[in-house]
């Protein structure tokens, strides 16, 4: 505390300063001026007692200088009868804020990803306070810091770090979390497509799936071989794209390794090649392709023959492999063919055998005979037509539904929907 006096003395009389924290009840030791100046003209002077590390024999609280507590007593010494003439007088209290401020404690790097084991520092900042004393941490989830932190932590698995740092003045700093993720996996890649194999569709839709989300995919990152990639989307760990085929024959689409990139900066494998055929050409029944059981001598029943056996089976043969699977266009059900035999009028009255699955039906001029099942063989690629019983004399049309409607492994119909018809006539002995 600082106590300035303006002030003179005509003679040799100086004062007596006391300073009191409840209003004069207690009063300080007193401090005496030495130096009050001494004149008859009234020149003044200033003198200091105390000062910035003074605290006039005491503690002091910031409550005991509130207006009704603190109070200053001036006394004048004895001088031979002089006066003292004080003008004013200045008090200055030098004080200190208590700090309670907790420091700042910051981790580098901070929490996220790594594709590698991390040295995490941690730094401790006090700015305006009475200075960082310790810093404590660990790691785990929900553990409590106890470890003096005395350099780099060494992270190489993924956790948590839990970190505070405490001050001189005794502040603690609120425990602090940082969550590490140590990825080394490199992401993988499976390209797949809904599109049955082969396929007649153009574009053909293609998915590309990584196992963890990456970033930096793009189209240019996909090889088309016979083909191109187009209409592009997606994200995170889902890509999409349309392949146009080129030509039939393979389609190939393959993903290089190191063109995407998970968040930890792990770069992706190289895909395996993901292959399908495209194939838009039509199937047809080959050239000699219907024979019969028993066989008519020569291993074909050929357009307009007469047939002088008992026929219990036809055998239809296809360019290639036909559909098993797709519901009424299955290549053993017996929808997709119509036998009939000719009736009173020459000459066969039923366009096509669409009426079979439209449910027009035969026209009454012709006769409809009964094929009770159809077996497949995919190695030949021969559907083998069942007959209730043999077939009597008579002029006989089959029909291979192409309008209604087999298809191959593609979905491209017979004959690219037209009926294939073979006329034939059986003339028993």
């Amino acid at each position: 505390i600082e106590v300035a006096i303006e002030g003179y003395s005509t003679g040799t009389r100086n004062a007596d300063v006391a300073l009191s924290w409840n209003n004069g009840t207690s009063i300080t030791a007193p401090f005496q001026t030495t130096t009050m100046p001494t004149t008859t003209t009234a020149s003044e002077a200033t003198v200091i007692l105390g000062g910035p590390a003074n605290t006039w024999g005491r503690t002091w609280s910031s409550a005991e200088f509130a207006n009704g507590s603190f109070a200053v007593r001036v006394e004048g010494t004895s001088g031979g009868g002089s006066t003292l003439y004080i003008d004013q007088l200045q008090v200055k209290v030098y004080y200190t804020v208590a700090d309670t401020t907790p420091p700042t404690t910051t981790a580098s790097p901070a929490g996220g990803t790594y594709g590698a084991a991390q040295n995490v520092t941690l730094s401790c900042s006090d700015t305006g306070g009475t200075g960082c004393a310790n810093t404590y941490y660990c790691t785990g989830a929900a553990c409590t810091p106890t470890t003096p932190y005395g350099g780099a932590i060494a992270i190489s698995s993924s956790t948590d770090l839990r970190f505070y740092s405490s001050d001189n003045a005794g502040n603690n700093e609120t425990v602090k979390t940082e969550s590490y993720v140590i990825d080394t996996t490199a992401p993988t890649v499976v390209i797949s497509s809904p599109a049955s194999n082969p396929t007649g569709t153009s574009p053909i839709p293609v998915t590309f799936t990584f196992s963890k989300s990456v970033n930096g995919f793009v189209v240019g990152d996909i090889t088309v071989g016979n083909g191109v990639a187009g209409n592009f989307a997606g994200s995170g760990n889902t890509y999409t794209a349309d392949i146009t085929p080129t030509t039939n024959g393979a389609v190939t689409v393959d993903v290089a390794a190191g063109v995407a990139q998970d968040g930890a900066g792990n770069v992706n494998t190289a895909a395996t090649q993901f292959s399908i055929t495209y194939d838009t050409a039509n199937p047809q029944v080959t050239t000699n392709g219907v024979n019969s059981v028993p066989d008519t001598g020569d291993g074909i029943l050929s357009e307009g023959e007469t047939a002088t056996v008992g026929i219990t089976q036809l055998l239809v043969t296809f360019s290639k492999d036909m559909n098993v699977t797709a519901a009424g266009d299955e290549v053993t059900n017996v929808a997709n063919y119509l036998l009939l035999s000719e009736g009173a009028v020459a000459g066969f009255q039923t366009a096509s055998c669409a009426v079979v699955k439209t449910g027009t039906g035969v026209d009454p001029g012709d006769t409809q005979v009964t094929i009770t099942s159809v077996t497949y063989n995919s190695g030949t690629f021969t559907a083998t037509l069942d007959l209730a019983s043999a077939l009597p004399n008579g002029i006989y049309r089959l029909y291979a539904c192409g309008t209604a409607t087999l298809r191959d492994l593609a979905g491209n119909a017979l004959g690219g929907g037209v009926d294939f018809i073979r006329n034939f006539q059986v003339q028993l002995a």
